[in-house]
């Protein structure tokens, strides 16, 4: 065979694999260059939004299962979680008999810093059999965090006793009302008053309680604030709408749409509602037209720490054409049962992300959504998505994707699906650079960490 007929010859195997990595490794360069890629802290790919993660197990590092949503001090230096002491076994349906605590982790490091029982501080002791009040009646808990006063020294909860898992009437409950602690120096105080508890199971969830912890009259039960858009604490110590919604608007106020940040409840007024909540898509929202909705409860303290309860509010907005024809949830799938206005008002949505997210859960489903403060930044969880659940970040100047993980649920964990939004939840640090998700059934509190300039 002459020089001709011969076949070419084949450079050597490992100089072939040489070249392809470093022409992978110069295309991830140059998109980490330009911030469209980064490397998580697991090695994980990431939109730039998103530089790295850190999961807190809370019942290893606290000895506390189901972590209610996280709450972060004002100053941003603390993360406050209530759950339940493990183990905590369950015999009969309702309430566990179980005791709770509240945890605050490091907002920096996610280093735990305390855990406080708080069965004890209301009066319900642990003797051998399980808890019980001083009074005598068994101890069966129902609590609900309100956060931190606007100072950070103070957390706040709403807490309901019963001496039978499944309370029914007033009767049932032995001891209700708002337990403060200070965590830093240990000092608590303890108003007794009606914890809307029974208001709730009868159908008038949207009335919350509203709290004085300063003067004559501690509590207000049962108050429902007007429809509107943006609140702020009044003179008679009540929130109120700034701008009453009485029907339909075409046009959202300059200072509820996006180019204003969202305001925030703890203290700093006016705030609007665009505060963590769910969308829920027409076919499984019921509130007619067409429409989507758009529904939030969150507590808020007045600016001097005298008065505090919880606010529920929400909107219908136009469904996005797009959104019609599309199926994340099969049809059918019924809304939550959570709290909602008796009236949702029709206004537009409030910014060109808040549309991709409607068009993203489509027809039927939902999506738990939080801005951040600044109102630059909407993220979202679709709740039926396929897989294992992502979680994304969406600039809400342009709508575009910024950032984007998998939140990896085990096959138990109903992510936010679950038809009473209590497993899952996001909270946005107070400066935007962390955001916190939530996980009831895995027991963690997931910290991630945010570049606000991928915005």
């Amino acid at each position: 065979m002459d020089r001709a007929d011969r076949p070419p010859r084949q450079g050597p195997l490992w100089l072939s694999v040489i070249s392809v990595a470093l022409i992978v490794a110069a295309v991830i360069g140059a998109l980490a260059a330009t911030q469209r890629l980064t490397l998580g802290i697991f090695g994980a790919p990431a939109l730039a939004a998103i530089s790295s993660s850190l999961t807190i197990p809370t019942d290893t590092t606290a000895g506390l299962a189901e972590p209610q949503r996280a709450y972060f001090s004002p100053d941003g230096s603390r993360i406050a979680v209530i759950g339940a002491f493990t183990p905590c076994h369950q015999d009969a349906p309702g309430l566990a008999r179980c005791g709770h605590g509240l945890a605050i982790f490091s907002a920096s490091t996610g280093a735990l810093i305390q855990v406080s029982p708080l069965e004890p501080l209301l009066g319900v002791s642990e003797p051998a059999d399980g808890f019980s009040l001083a009074r005598g009646s068994s101890g069966y808990t129902a609590l609900t965090g309100l956060g931190w006063s606007p100072d950070s020294a103070w957390f706040a909860l709403v807490y309901s006793v019963f001496d039978t898992p499944t309370p029914m009437t007033p009767d049932d409950m032995p001891d209700s009302g708002l337990l403060l602690i200070n965590p830093q120096t240990g000092a608590t105080r303890v108003i007794r008053g009606d914890s809307g508890y029974f208001a709730a199971l009868g159908g008038a969830p949207a009335a919350h309680p509203i709290w004085r912890l300063v003067g004559p009259q501690p509590q207000t039960p049962g108050v429902a604030p007007a429809p509107g858009l943006i609140y702020a604490w009044g003179g008679n110590g009540l929130p109120f709408p700034t701008v009453p919604l009485k029907s339909a608007i075409s046009e959202l106020p300059a200072n509820a749409g996006p180019r204003y940040p969202v305001g925030s409840p703890d203290g700093v007024a006016p705030f609007t509602i665009w505060q963590p909540g769910l969308v829920i898509g027409p076919g499984s929202a019921g509130v007619g037209g067409g429409r989507s909705a758009f529904v939030t409860t969150f507590a808020s303290w007045s600016a001097d720490d005298a008065r505090l309860g919880e606010i529920t509010a929400g909107v219908a907005l136009p469904t996005p054409v797009r959104a019609d024809g599309a199926l994340s949830a099969p049809a059918g799938t019924p809304g939550p049962s959570v709290a909602e206005p008796a009236t949702l008002v029709e206004t537009p949505a409030r910014d060109v992300a808040l549309t991709h997210v409607q068009e993203a859960v489509g027809a039927y489903g939902r999506a738990s959504v939080a801005w951040n403060p600044a109102g630059t930044m909407l993220a979202s969880v679709n709740c039926f998505a396929s897989g294992s659940g992502q979680l994304q970040v969406r600039d809400t100047a342009s709508g575009a994707l910024i950032g984007q993980s998998a939140l990896h649920f085990a096959a138990n964990d109903p992510g936010c699906r679950d038809t009473t939004n209590t497993n899952l939840h996001l909270t946005w640090a107070p400066d935007g650079s962390t955001l916190v998700t939530t996980d009831a059934a895995a027991s963690t509190i997931t910290l991630w960490r945010i570049h606000a300039s991928a915005s």
